[in-house]
């Protein structure tokens, strides 16, 4: 037997110390200096740390007493060392950092031995203190003097602080891995959470560029906030951040895009996965892929590889024929593998090959679970394989001419959704580099996110309807359901189907507007904006007379028929400002009309039907023509009849003055427009 030396400082009283052995084990021998310190309760692989003389043990649970002021309880066992003649009875005195229950145990002679738990919790205050310690301290009743004799060791209690600041978190809801069409913009996502330290109001959120293509150019909606778009002008890879701040302490996460991508594909990247001994690379020449990778194997709860992958939701498959692999162990393995995440330990299923075991199709059904092993068959170099998730089924399959596949089994491991699909490869050797080669990559797992074009920058006056152009079109994957539009706008802005691309609009008020048309296909939003400019009628009725609002005839004011009417009056009453020949027809007459021994002045006039036309029409009348004698009421003017249309978008109104011309013999009455 070889005996060792175990040197203790600095250990609690109630602290267990525990070691191990090959076979069974005991600590025999043990010295200690001053003869003041514990003694050691000798068991078989731990011993406990108790006063000396006392015949009182206390034993943590686990090998520290630990608790948390957000709620978590920890509990020590408190045990007698010998039989008392008459009741023991312990009390349990926490600091005012803490509290305990029960606050008494007691012994008797009959269950002296039988271990009785103190359940520990932290008081929850707001001071912030970090990780602190508070204190327990006991005390014996007794008839036994043995057991009063003595102190009784105090419990070290390690305390974690619920007041303590800690980081924001970001949780990407836009994939971490997007391929994006030409002209089309991205809806980035994230939601931020915190603690409310130091401040509830502190958290900052703050988009930016890490990587981007040479003289290209990003445009955020809102770089400050966590939800916003993004725009790109140049086809390449991008990589963007999200930060979150509480001014004290910050998280981050990225985006990369692959902007101008024609397919999903681009999403594959190579990495190493675990601690690897020599990285790994993968290199590609006209559809022939050579990778290269090390680590000890993907076996056990933990791996060690590399991993040609992209991001994976739903359904989806992955083909490759193997064409070589070299031998650096009998259990080297390369194939396709569709994996829970990017850790050492993550779920996954895998169908791999192997120099001297055959076909592998291997998974781990769990995080951090032991991994199982099916041996498939042999197989010979050029081998098709692979690997298809339906639901949450992963077959995987083989072929020698990859038309006609063999099925080799199935397996359900336990996956999030954000999953990685790809090809790996581990030489189950950490001090050397195996390599393989494979062609006939195909995939129907990898989606490109929707192609999405609102259409054409566009004029339209105010009130008008018009039919918007817009066109998304999408690859169906990873998954064939149809991908969700709609339209945003200000509210002004009003859509007969805003869920349509192809939906009519009315502006009700002039200005300068972007409509955005977003496209949903479950995993990605993407958008496309459409600048629209809303200008009166009056400007689209110069512009279809003059050629532009701007041309030297088209100001209101001026009159360039001659006819007398200035353009201001010609688009009010419909007529024609380059048609000297229409004034007659167009403009207001008056009549004398009698009704019954009365006459009365009549009065007609032509208005514009349009609501959003600008313009007002306001029969005035006077008895005098002094400047301030007009008036409009409806003692003075009524209506009369029905307008009448005239088919030019105009209607002709006539309206009678209700004093009669013997009641009033001079009467004078003028149209305001304006």
């Amino acid at each position: 037997m070889q005996l060792k030396s175990i040197q203790v400082t600095d250990t609690p009283i109630g602290s267990r110390i525990t070691g191990s052995a090959l076979g069974a084990a005991s600590f025999e021998q043990i010295n200690y200096d001053p003869s003041s310190t514990p003694e050691f309760h000798n068991e078989t692989t731990s011993f406990t740390i108790h006063e000396v003389g006392s015949l009182v043990q206390f034993t943590p649970t686990g090998n520290i007493t630990q608790v948390n002021e957000a709620g978590g309880a920890d509990d020590y066992g408190i045990v007698l060392l010998a039989q008392p003649t008459g009741n023991v009875t312990i009390t349990i005195q926490p600091d005012a950092q803490l509290t305990a229950t029960p606050s008494t145990v007691t012994f008797t002679p009959a269950n002296w031995n039988q271990t009785q738990l103190a359940r520990v919790f932290a008081i929850d205050d707001s001071a912030e203190e970090n990780v602190h310690r508070g204190s327990i301290t006991h005390t014996a009743t007794s008839n036994d003097s043995r057991f009063t004799s003595d102190p009784l060791p105090d419990i070290d209690v390690t305390i974690l602080d619920n007041d303590q600041n800690r980081a924001p978190e970001i949780e990407l809801t836009t994939p971490a891995r997007v391929a994006l069409p030409l002209n089309t913009g991205l809806l980035l996502s994230a939601t931020i959470s915190d603690d409310g330290k130091p401040s509830a109001e502190s958290v900052v959120a703050s988009w930016s560029v890490v990587d981007q293509p040479e003289g290209s150019n990003v445009s955020f909606d809102d770089t400050n906030q966590s939800d916003t778009g993004v725009q790109f002008d140049r086809a390449g890879s991008y990589t963007l951040e999200l930060e979150a701040s509480d001014t004290a302490l910050s998280t981050t996460r990225q985006v990369t895009v692959e902007y101008g991508a024609s397919s999903g594909s681009v999403l594959l990247k190579n990495m190493d996965v675990g601690s690897v001994g020599f990285a790994g690379s993968l290199d590609e020449t006209t559809g022939t892929y050579t990778i290269r990778g090390s680590g000890y194997d993907v076996w056990n709860t933990f791996d060690e590889f590399h991993f040609y992958n992209a991001p994976f939701k739903g359904d989806g498959s992955m083909t490759i024929r193997l064409l070589s692999q070299t031998n650096t162990f009998p259990w080297a393995k390369v194939g396709l593998m569709i994996r829970d995440s990017l850790d050492s330990t993550a779920s996954h299923a895998l169908l791999a090959v192997t120099p001297s075991n055959g076909m592998a199709f291997q998974n781990r059904p769990s995080t951090g679970s032991i991994s199982f092993h099916n041996n498939v068959g042999a197989y010979s170099f050029p081998v098709w394989i692979r690997l298809e998730r339906s639901g949450t089924t992963i077959t995987a399959l083989q072929s020698i001419d990859g038309i006609n596949w063999s099925n080799l089994g199935t397996t359900n491991p336990i996956m999030t959704g954000n999953d990685y699909i790809g090809v790996f490869i581990t030489s189950h050797n950490n001090g050397a580099l195996g390599e393989a080669s494979f062609d006939n990559l195909s995939e129907n797992a990898l989606g490109r996110a929707p192609s999405v074009d609102a259409g054409s920058a566009a004029e339209y006056a105010v009130g008008d309807s018009f039919t918007l152009q817009g066109i998304v079109t999408d690859d169906s994957l990873p998954n064939s359901g149809s991908v969700a539009t709609h339209w945003e706008a200000a509210s002004n802005i009003s859509f007969t189907n805003s869920q349509s691309p192809k939906s009519e609009v009315v502006a009700t008020e002039t200005g300068n507007y972007t409509l955005r048309l977003v496209a949903d296909n479950g995993e990605v939003q993407c958008f496309s904006d459409l600048a629209l400019s809303i200008i009166t009628q009056l400007e689209a009725w110069q512009i279809n007379h003059f050629g532009s609002a701007e041309h030297s005839h088209a100001a209101a004011t001026l009159d360039p028929d001659k006819d007398g009417l200035l353009n201001i009056l010609e688009y009010a009453f419909g007529g024609d400002p380059y048609n000297p020949n229409d004034a007659g027809s167009i403009r207001p007459s008056s009549t004398i009309q009698r009704v019954g021994q009365d006459q009365f002045l009549e009065f007609s006039y032509r208005r514009l039907v349009e609501p959003y036309s600008g313009i007002t029409y306001e029969p005035m009348v006077s008895t005098s023509l002094a400047e301030n004698s007009w008036a409009n009421n409806s003692e003075l003017v009524e209506a009369i009849g029905t307008p009448v249309i005239n088919g030019d978008g105009t209607e002709t109104v006539t309206v009678r003055l209700k004093n009669s011309l013997s009641d009033e013999p001079t009467q004078f009455v003028q149209l305001q427009v304006q």
